[in-house]
């Protein structure tokens, strides 16, 4: 989903979730471990960059509605 690397005091971050590195649940919460991850590091600064046709798409929208519609049916059955 993404890899880093330090350079020089300098975290970089690259997003590498597909080619518009859109924005699900699973993606986010890796990029926060990663985050978390650079704590205790030597890192001064984060560099977020994206790999592929663009930096992000945003939100993978499929997957919202997805989402929503597992939510929506389990309110129903409740």
């Amino acid at each position: 989903m993404f890899d880093v690397r330090t350079e020089g005091g300098i975290a970089i971050i690259a997003m590498t979730h597909g080619n518009a590195n859109a924005l699900d649940i699973e993606f986010c919460n890796a990029l926060v471990s990663g985050f978390a991850a650079l704590r205790g590091s030597d890192a001064k600064a984060v560099v977020l960059t994206g790999q592929g046709k663009m930096f992000s798409a945003g939100v993978d929208l499929k997957r919202l509605c997805e989402c929503v519609k597992k939510t929506t049916a389990t309110k129903r059955k409740q």
